[in-house]
């Protein structure tokens, strides 16, 4: 009896003793999934992400005051408005992505785009369901909060591709009754997922704009001839601004391999936050906000960076424009630009051309005769440049001046050098009556080989910017200056002419009145002062700048054909800008 009464006492402590464990166990989990979904999941952490972010990236565009400007004045500026992204963005739907080996997929078909000042958000929705041989027809509704943290150039396929960070997840509806929820395993799967398993393989959206890695310039035949050339024009990307509702990327030239610059030095300059220092700096400015002071600091950087920017005259040669896509290119891109053009595409270029010049040649020619000069007679005849060669030279770099609404002058150094000639002369000698009575007259004909004597000359050419297609187009013209070219007689045609003058340089001929280097030197002027022909107006073909609308891409599912409207090109004082509208159409892809 006695056993029986104190086993009856135990158990119901040992009943209360494991309630107890078993409520602080639930109150530990509780507590364990309640921090985990507070800082990871809940609606109320979007809305604390987001200002977070922004706060972070005002604070770098307010901390650019030590360049003096908002943006990199040095690069080129390519700005996408809202609306375009936002088409861009509808039309790249939807967006599937799967987890364990296939088990779980996730099916993006809605987007909402926000892009605020330092910020481009991207809210995503859709569905989650199980697949395969457990796959249940119960779907969980999902909500993802991302923003466009990187963009990134991929020479390949030559476009441009925002990245994608996903910074929360939620799943905002499983069903009916809270026993539907439990049971719903797409739920529980991705109900269970971190932030870093969403971010393990990115999210990402494909611009449709395209950067080149060159500027080709076309085969040239005729007066002037040049091999097809292709201009460097590596770029990346030196900082990356959201801001009164434009998407902003800075381009830089990356330096050509005699410079010794190191490529993306300027974007570390311009980009100096690591990951790590950048979720530093956001639990810094979520304590801000839970503290109540993260609105005033926000309101507080975001009207530094309006000033700055209102400062900032390539900013505001963007903001100018409607257009959906704008590109500013400032004056430093440009010279660059002409440079490398200069140093690659002229170097070596072959002239080849025929001139027609004909000179006439009329010299009197006259000697001491008993203590006086007398007129011996006349050289007469003709001089004629049947064909010239050389090679032009670039000695120097271009100066560049630009010219509104919608033209760049450019004027370089140039030399022409190892240049060649073909000269028939056609000459003859008329003696004076009175040296007729010694000298008979005589004539020359023969065709004789001159060289170009190396010379140098500005080179200026117009470039006009139009819209074509695509792209904008740039038409040279180059100035059609008369070149006046320095040439003389190769040595063995000045052997050969001199030989037929001392040939004449005779008493019984006209050597008493006749000096063979004294006609020699009259032609070897004429040769050397008369000789001139006008620069070719083509010296250059058009040519297409790097930056243009793709035509057509795929993304995801989908294969999206792209078309321009409404193209601008400005040209002002300081920089170029051009832009155009975009449309866009979904085709299906290719299977």
């Amino acid at each position: 009896m006695e056993k029986h009464a104190t086993r009856a006492k135990l158990i119901p402590a040992a009943r209360v003793a494991l309630g107890v464990v078993a409520l602080a166990l639930a109150v530990f989990a509780g507590v364990r999934i309640w921090r985990r979904l507070d800082e990871s999941y809940p609606l109320v952490q979007f809305e604390r992400s987001r200002e977070a972010q922004e706060i972070v990236s005002l604070n770098l565009y307010a901390a650019r005051e030590r360049f003096g400007s908002l943006l990199p004045q040095g690069d080129a500026q390519l700005a996408l408005r809202e609306v375009l992204l936002r088409d861009v963005l509808e039309r790249s739907l939807p967006i599937r992505r799967t987890f364990q080996d296939g088990r779980y997929e996730a099916v993006l078909t809605r987007a909402r785009l926000d892009l605020r000042n330092g910020i481009a958000l991207i809210t995503l929705y859709g569905s989650a369901r199980t697949l395969g041989p457990n796959e249940s027809p119960v779907e969980a509704v999902l909500e993802l909060q991302t923003h466009i943290d990187i963009m990134e150039f991929r020479p390949r396929a030559g476009t441009l591709r925002g990245g994608l960070a996903v910074t929360g997840a939620h799943v905002i509806r499983a069903g009916h009754g809270l026993a539907r929820t439990f049971l719903n395993p797409a739920a529980r799967f991705f109900g269970g997922l971190r932030i870093e398993d969403w971010n393990r393989e990115r999210f990402s959206l494909e611009i449709p704009i395209r950067l080149e890695e060159e500027i080709t310039f076309p085969h040239l035949s005729g007066d002037v001839s040049l091999p097809e050339r292709h201009i460097p024009l590596a770029m990346q990307i030196s900082a990356f601004t959201v801001l009164q509702n434009r998407l902003v990327l800075s381009l830089a030239l990356e330096p050509d391999s005699a410079s010794g610059a190191f490529p993306g030095a300027q974007a570390a300059e311009w980009n100096p936050l690591t990951p790590v220092n950048r979720a530093r700096m956001e639990r810094q400015a979520r304590r801000l906000y839970r503290s109540g002071r993260g609105a005033a600091m926000r309101d507080t950087l975001l009207a530094k960076t309006l000033d700055l920017a209102s400062r900032d005259p390539l900013w505001r040669g963007l903001l100018a424009s409607d257009r959906d896509v704008v590109v500013v290119v400032p004056r430093p891109a440009l010279q660059t630009l002409c440079n490398r053009i200069a140093r690659t595409y002229l170097q070596g270029a072959r002239l080849d051309i025929d001139p027609h010049l004909r000179e006439h040649l009329d010299e009197s020619i006259r000697v001491k005769l008993l203590g006086g000069k007398v007129g011996a007679g006349r050289i007469k005849g003709d001089l004629e440049v049947r064909h010239l060669a050389g090679r032009l030279r670039v000695t120097g770099d271009p100066a560049i001046r630009l010219l509104p609404p919608n033209g760049l002058e450019i004027s370089g150094p140039v030399q022409v050098v190892g240049g060649r000639g073909t000269v028939a002369l056609d000459m003859e000698w008329d003696p004076s009556l009175l040296a007729s009575i010694v000298c008979r007259g005589f004539s020359y004909r023969d065709t004789l080989t001159g060289e170009v004597l190396p010379f140098a000359h500005t080179l200026r050419t117009t470039i006009r910017f139009v819209a074509a297609d695509t792209s904008v187009a740039g038409r040279p013209l180059v100035q059609r200056d008369r070149l006046a070219v320095p040439a003389d007689f190769t040595d063995s045609s000045f052997v050969k002419l001199r030989a037929a003058l001392v040939e004449q340089d005779q008493i019984l001929r006209c050597g008493i009145v006749m000096d063979p280097d004294t006609v020699l030197a009259k032609v070897r002027k004429l040769v050397r002062t008369k000789i001139a022909f006008r620069l070719p107006a083509r010296l250059f073909k058009p040519f297409s700048l790097p930056i243009s609308l793709s035509k057509e891409y795929e993304t995801g599912e989908v294969r999206i054909a792209a078309s321009v409207r409404q193209p601008e090109v400005v040209m002002e004082p300081d920089f170029l800008r051009f832009g155009f509208r975009a449309e866009l159409a979904v085709r299906a892809a290719p299977r």
